[in-house]
């Protein structure tokens, strides 16, 4: 029984290895069905602002532990509400016959556009809401999460790790048992509903599932800024991939939890004057610098 108690210590077991793994999985899986359900490529956790949505609750129960005597640690309270909070909204949406449809117009733009614009508007706002709060704090001596949005694993447990595990696991089933609905949709919604698919719930248990990854992702390491955009694409640049999003889904997200295994252990073994690079700074340049190539690449395609 010791030796199983040694096994299971932070310090014997990599327990960085294992959250690294997991979170490229959750991050694949969230962008994957995030660009499946709105059939933008531009669609993703970060462009939608659902990052902004979980770091504004975190900034919010930073703020209210100063005030109140919270009962739970901060990063399982914040998952907590921000669950629930989820929760009702989707079921409200589901109420008011509320979708993330696609409809085209004259153009050929799509309401995503919109939303997408949105939501990188609501990223600028919280991010600038972070910065006042950060300075806030720091005016008054107070801790804050200053490395929240750049994320990392070096605080990586296996009070963290193991249930972001369990979690990659639990949206990786459910992700691979949306798949055929998805790939009908992915046609035509028309098709899909000839077909009996709900289209709606199936947006919706979608952004759920996206959502819920994230949190936990954000929560216990912090911001993984626009590495769930960057990854679908980088699969469906493989032939294997583009055929079938089972494959996406099943064997894509394995190989980016890989991909993101190995991003995480450069990182901690390429110091920069003796200081590690958070992997979640190093994935926002690269998402940026994605989604700017992508960006001149659908005006061009327009202009043609």
């Amino acid at each position: 029984m010791d030796q199983i108690l040694t096994f299971l210590e932070p310090n014997f077991f990599p327990w960085r290895l294992l959250a690294a793994a997991a979170a490229g999985m959750i991050l694949s899986l969230s962008g994957s069905l995030v660009q499946s359900i709105t059939q933008n490529d531009l669609a993703g956790p970060s462009t939608l602002g659902i990052n902004a949505f979980i770091v504004l609750f975190v900034i919010a129960l930073h703020f209210a532990s100063r005030l109140l005597a919270l009962p739970l640690p901060l990063e399982w309270l914040s998952l907590i509400l921000c669950c629930a909070v989820t929760v009702l909204l989707l079921f409200f949406f589901w109420r008011r016959n509320c979708g993330v449809a696609v409809r085209h117009s004259a153009f050929g733009q799509t309401n995503m556009d919109f939303l997408i614009l949105v939501g990188l508007c609501f990223n600028l706002f919280v991010g600038a809401l972070f910065s006042l709060f950060e300075f806030f704090f720091m005016s008054l001596n107070w801790e804050f999460p200053s490395e929240l949005w750049y994320g990392n694993f070096r605080l990586s447990l296996m009070s963290n790790s193991l249930p972001l595990v369990i979690v990659a696991i639990f949206l990786w089933g459910a992700a691979l048992k949306m798949a055929p609905r998805l790939q009908l949709m992915s046609f035509s919604s028309h098709l899909a509903e000839n077909w009996g698919v709900n289209g709606k719930r199936v947006q919706l248990q979608a952004i759920l599932l996206a959502l819920l990854g994230q949190a936990f992702i954000i929560n216990f390491f912090g911001v993984f800024s626009f590495a769930g955009l960057i990854f679908p694409h980088l699969l469906r640049s493989i032939s294997f991939f583009q055929s079938e999003i089972k494959r996406e889904l099943l064997w894509g997200s394995l190989l980016c939890g890989i991909i993101f295994l190995l991003l995480d252990f450069a990182c901690t073994h390429i110091l920069i004057l003796g200081a590690e690079v958070p992997v979640g700074m190093l994935s926002s340049f690269l998402g940026t610098s994605f989604l700017f190539i992508l960006l001149i690449n659908r005006y061009r395609r327009r202009q043609q």
